[in-house]
């Protein structure tokens, strides 16, 4: 690629990604200079559990899963990423082995920044330390409200809240709302800590309660308050 039209891409990236949202414009030229693309076929690994730490990833294009393996192999996704989202910053601190895996859904291009980068910006500019503290502390604030999710609510607690969630913000009132899962059932219902199984027949519950009506990955909410009262 060359690098005139690298640089341009990049630098209208970083616009998308929340971790560098406010960060000067000389911290993102910095990035930018030390920045690898890498392209990933679906299926494609781009991290495994327990390799060393070497950078931070955000996802260009595409859509990433995250996922940890039990000691029988049974895969649990962790998180669904997209556009602008990034992982890999907490082994980078911590410099312990990496505790989850990254797999391309579908085609995508990641943008690698290599650790030594990452902590040479962190020393040089306060304003990027800060910006990755408040990242860090979303993060877990995230894992978090997905711990207490599996271990205290219900499995239709559960789909009722993820559907709630990919509508968006603006729910007010009951006009309904037509939604895509943006992954397939199978990885939806493993982010959620359920079987696939479960999450189909939770669908069809909700359906039975004409809460919601389902197309295969397309879903209309038909009583978006009857919904946010079951999630909750």
């Amino acid at each position: 690629m060359d690098v005139a039209v690298r640089e341009i891409q990049l630098a209208s990236f970083w616009g998308d990604c929340p971790l560098f949202r406010g960060i000067t414009s000389e911290v993102l030229e910095y990035l930018s200079t030390n920045a690898r693309t890498v392209s990933t076929k679906r299926g494609g690994s781009i991290v495994t559990s327990g390799m060393e730490p070497i950078a931070l990833y955000l996802v260009m294009h595409g859509q990433v899963k995250l996922s940890i393996l039990s000691s029988r192999g049974s895969e649990r996704v962790v998180n669904i990423l997209s556009q602008g989202d990034s992982f890999g910053i907490s082994s980078l601190f911590s410099g312990q082995p990496m505790t989850i895996s990254a797999h391309a859904l579908n085609r995508c291009e990641v943008v690698e920044l290599h650790k030594d980068a990452i902590l040479s910006a962190v020393y040089r500019w306060p304003e990027f330390s800060a910006a990755l503290l408040q990242h860090m502390g979303a993060c877990l604030d995230n894992l978090y409200a997905d711990l207490e999710s599996c271990c205290l609510k219900s499995a239709t607690q559960r789909v009722a809240g993820y559907l709630l969630k990919i509508a968006g913000e603006d729910l007010r009132g009951d006009k309904p709302r037509e939604v895509l899962l943006p992954v397939s059932k199978s990885v939806v219902a493993s982010s959620l800590d359920l079987t696939p199984e479960t999450f189909s027949r939770e669908l069809h519950r909700l359906s039975t309660r004409k809460l919601i009506s389902v197309k295969h990955k397309n879903i209309l909410i038909s009583d978006v308050s009857g919904l946010q009262m079951l999630a909750e």
